[in-house]
């Protein structure tokens, strides 16, 4: 019923975090990998990439991220972006819009949203991309087992700070921490 209303009447809608059920909550929803807690990157300039499906066409006009309990010191940088979703068996991602590099907030556990430019998705299969270049400080995460990953699509590519034109994903070889706090925003303001 919900998703009825949601693509029928896209304006209601604000945002869409990665673990909404439009990106992986449900398939997270019945496995049980637990709340999201906060924890180091795993490794610098490794871009995480999270499927999401937008159900109604709309402007993207903010990425946000979620703190851990470590903010950011002044330094560090990260780069949020959206793909487009490959092809069945590709390997290979178009960027479409990211934030580029943008110094990581320093308030700890907190959300923090970044401009983009207002970029139309059309309703279709998307990847939210998280790329931090380095693991001193904290995000905060939800780490599935690594076959439930592969079941949801979750990829990686390493070297990709800042977020490539194109992205050649992999599965993760191991489990990989999720990004719980990412997502897009359809305002301009909270």
């Amino acid at each position: 019923m919900i998703a009825e209303v949601r693509s029928r009447v896209p304006s209601l809608v604000n945002y869409i975090p990665a673990l909404d059920y439009d990106g992986i909550g449900t398939d997270l929803s019945s496995a049980g990998p637990g709340a999201p807690a906060s924890g180091a990157y795993p490794s610098a300039n490794r871009a995480i990439f999270v499927p999401f499906f937008l159900p109604f066409g709309e402007t993207v006009k903010r990425l946000f991220y979620c703190n851990g309990t470590t903010g950011g010191n002044g330094t560090r940088a990260i780069d949020l972006g959206i793909y487009l979703a490959p092809t069945a068996g590709g390997t290979s991602l178009t960027k479409l819009v990211s934030s580029g590099s943008t110094v990581i907030s320093a308030t700890a556990s907190a959300t923090a949203y970044i401009d983009i430019t207002d970029t139309f998705l059309d309703r279709g299969e998307y990847y939210m991309a998280t790329c931090c270049d380095s693991i001193t400080t904290t995000q905060m995460f939800i780490t599935p087992t690594n076959s439930l990953q592969r079941a949801m699509g979750i990829a990686t590519m390493n070297t990709a700070f800042v977020l490539p034109a194109t992205a050649t994903i992999v599965v993760p070889a191991a489990g990989v921490g999720i990004p719980a706090g990412s997502g897009i925003s359809f305002r301009a303001t909270p």
